[in-house]
């Protein structure tokens, strides 16, 4: 009876790879950027204090061209409660919880920042059956992927912040993830309320082969087709972060 029981456990745990397998070999590589100017109908998130069972809600932001944003705190301690790493993969979708982080601002102006991410925090959000989501969840989490046991804590420091224009801005820096360097670049949009800072990134893609995750990659898999998948992977930042 035990081993009746195994044999299914591993049976419904491969017909679930599969489906995530075949869901994320599906996913569109082209980003979805930050309109430009043109366009006045651009939205990003805003932080919200209402918090749904499996995410956080956010409110949109219009991108004001002319919004002129005087950073009068030197420094923005992140709210990790109300801050996270959305992630997109075919038709999944999911979050990873910051940890800490901060904003540097010198003369009124965004100079730099860093934050850390909490990898053991991979949450899916479109699947609503426990059993599941977190099997999906444990693929990602195991030494195949993002191997959290060795590497439970992923970075971003950024480099560089150049205004676009009004509160739209292009945001550089390095991405560590399994202790592999990268360089990555997109655009985010700023808002200030008194003291309170919000953020949000465009949905931008990483190749995860870049960080050393190659399990089922099309660049290296030996097997059949049916079992790789995507190599894109893509993100949305969301922040909210109070002045020092």
């Amino acid at each position: 009876m035990k081993l009746f029981k195994n044999i299914i456990k591993i049976l419904i745990f491969t017909q679930i790879f599969i489906l995530f397998l075949f869901a994320c070999n599906n996913v569109d590589d082209q980003s979805k950027t930050v309109k430009q100017k043109t366009e006045k109908d651009t939205c990003i998130g805003k932080v919200s204090m209402h918090k749904r069972k499996t995410k956080m809600k956010f409110t949109d932001l219009q991108v004001k061209d002319d919004l002129k944003l005087n950073f009068d705190k030197n420094k923005y301690k992140l709210i990790p409660e109300q801050s996270e790493l959305e992630w997109f993969c075919g038709k999944h979708t999911g979050f990873v919880l910051l940890k800490d982080g901060f904003l540097q601002a010198e003369n009124g102006k965004l100079i730099s920042g860093s934050f850390t991410v909490n990898m053991d925090s991979i949450y899916d959000t479109d699947i609503d059956n426990d059993l599941m989501r977190g099997t999906l969840e444990n693929v990602l989490r195991s030494e195949d992927f993002f191997d959290i046991r060795k590497y439970p804590e992923a970075y971003f420091n950024i480099t560089e912040v150049n205004k676009d224009h009004g509160n739209l801005y292009t945001i550089s820096g390095k991405l560590n993830i399994k202790n592999i360097d990268k360089t990555i670049r997109f655009k985010s949009i700023f808002e200030l309320s008194g003291d309170t800072l919000y953020a949000q990134s465009e949905k931008f893609i990483i190749d995860r082969t870049d960080w050393g995750v190659t399990h089922m990659s099309k660049k290296t898999a030996k097997s059949d087709d049916a079992f790789v998948f995507t190599d894109s992977l893509q993100f949305i930042v969301h922040l909210k972060a109070i002045g020092q």
